[in-house]
């Protein structure tokens, strides 16, 4: 809503003998967003439809999806910085898994804070106490130290290979991405469970990292069956059957 461009996706088959899928960018004011997002997550991204009739996009204000997916956009002759080499897909994997083993890290932290001042009722005891909660903790502690490593071993390959990545490459990094994500969301499910019915006032920041991050793993590129799919098949020397 406060963009001064928008950038949309569409297909252009004129005189294309395959579907030639691009990004176009638009001016705002020649874009109605319609207000559609009501969500039970994420919901500060703003994520609305836009709607756009009867506009013409100049040639020079749209890009190959194919070529940004390999790192080979126009951009990537024109520009000596890496990010412009850089296959676009890991990039927006990266970009998105963050927040979520972010936020699974910092609730960890938290839940350890808490346990060491919670009463549990009933029991009279505090909950750092509890054997239970205390390999809650840890395994939650592990996981997200797992999830985060995971990232960090992506970063440094896209870092070292950019557009020299072959497709098995970037379907690795893509299917480790949503994998990471999928374990930060189990990570806050679990804390969740042993939080007890405070941590569930909306008021409190757990339960709304529970709601982003089910939003998140939601998305089509941390689609974990998908990505491991795309991964199988590139192992097995197979097309990779989506976007990689």
């Amino acid at each position: 809503m406060h963009a001064d461009c928008v950038i949309v996706g569409a297909r252009a088959d004129v005189g294309a003998a395959a579907p030639d899928f691009r990004f176009f960018a638009l001016p705002r004011e020649q874009v109605k967003v319609e207000d559609t997002w009501h969500v039970d997550g994420m919901a500060g991204t703003g994520s609305n439809d836009m709607v756009i009739e009867d506009v013409v996009v100049p040639e020079e204000r749209s890009v190959s999806i194919g070529a940004m997916s390999a790192g080979c956009a126009p951009g990537a002759a024109l520009h000596e910085g890496p990010l412009y080499r850089t296959p676009m897909l890991p990039i927006l994997c990266l970009a998105a898994a963050m927040p979520a083993v972010g936020q699974a890290r910092a609730c960890v932290r938290a839940f350890r804070e808490r346990m060491q001042e919670r009463i549990l009722y009933g029991a009279g005891v505090r909950q750092a106490e509890k054997p239970a909660a205390q390999i809650r903790l840890a395994r939650a502690e592990i996981e997200s130290r797992q999830a985060e490593g995971l990232l960090r071993d992506v970063v440094a390959e896209v870092q070292a290979l950019r557009d020299e990545a072959t497709i098995a490459d970037r379907a690795r990094w893509s299917a480790s991405a949503a994998l990471a994500v999928d374990q930060s969301k189990r990570v806050l499910q679990n804390l969740a469970e042993a939080s007890g019915a405070s941590a569930h006032f909306l008021n409190h920041p757990l339960q709304r990292a529970v709601r982003d991050l089910n939003m998140i793993a939601c998305h089509v590129v941390f689609d974990l069956d998908s990505r491991l799919e795309i991964h199988g098949r590139a192992l097995l020397g197979l097309e990779p059957g989506g976007l990689v």
